[in-house]
């Protein structure tokens, strides 16, 4: 699986094994005649960090403290629940009306824990694309992480892999799309006999902390909760959407 976190943020598989059904949430689409792309997009990534950035005023930190400080907070233990959706919501719900929410302030409540907890919400709306995805694929995967969003920061692909529970490999590539724009150019123009004849640089491997999922378990199960009455709460809009449609 591809992972992506740029402003925005992706999770697909390269399918080229005929036609596969997309489960609801996800999409299906052809990169070519030969390969398809299954996966699930988010509205909030990246922005979500630059948000809490520039709304607590740590502009003038430095990454490297900004890192510090939130690994400092351990898993879970602000005790927030974050709805990210701050440009509103594609996967898994396509939602775009949908808003931020933040929940579970208090008078101790730092701007370090919001930004903590903001980031592991991103991580469980992957987790909710990435297990639409393993209900289509062999019980044995892995996720190759890329874009500046998540690799300019191993406290935020650290928590992606715990959250999932499975390895997170750094891709080595700078700039992953464009490399696999010209490896389908190349392929189209039969330079390459497939996409898999390309070598694969890879980075750091991130291994899930395995206490810190059974955590994480428990947080995803409030954040969904939170998430459904959202999404409750929209259902009605978007029926007289489809009605008048």
């Amino acid at each position: 699986m591809a992972l992506n976190v740029g402003t925005s943020g992706a999770m697909r598989i390269c399918w080229q094994e005929g036609r596969l059904e997309a489960p609801r949430g996800l999409w299906f689409y052809r990169a070519n005649s030969r390969y398809a792309l299954l996966g699930g997009a988010l509205s909030n990534g990246g922005d979500v960090f630059a948000w809490c950035r520039k709304s607590f005023k740590l502009q003038n930190i430095d990454d490297d403290s900004i890192e510090a400080r939130i690994a400092g907070v351990r898993p879970d233990e602000h005790g927030l629940t974050v709805l990210p959706f701050f440009s509103g919501e594609r996967s898994t719900g396509w939602h775009d009306s949908a808003r931020a929410s933040i929940i579970g302030l208090g008078l101790g409540t730092t701007d370090i824990e919001i930004m903590r907890a903001s980031l592991e919400s991103v991580c469980y709306r992957f987790a909710s694309i990435y297990e639409l995805l393993r209900s289509r694929l062999p019980e044995k995967n892995r996720i190759i992480a890329s874009g500046g969003g998540i690799l300019n920061s191993e406290v935020w692909t650290q928590m992606m892999a715990d959250v999932m529970g499975v390895p997170v490999i750094a891709s080595a590539v700078p700039e992953a799309s464009s490399r696999g724009a010209a490896m389908l150019a190349l392929a189209a123009f039969g330079h390459a006999s497939s996409l898999e004849s390309f070598p694969i640089p890879l980075g750091k491997v991130y291994d899930p902390d395995l206490t810190s999922h059974e955590i994480y378990l428990t947080g995803r199960i409030r954040h969904e909760k939170f998430y459904n009455l959202l999404v409750d709460g929209k259902t009605d809009s978007i029926n007289q959407g489809e009605r008048k449609e």
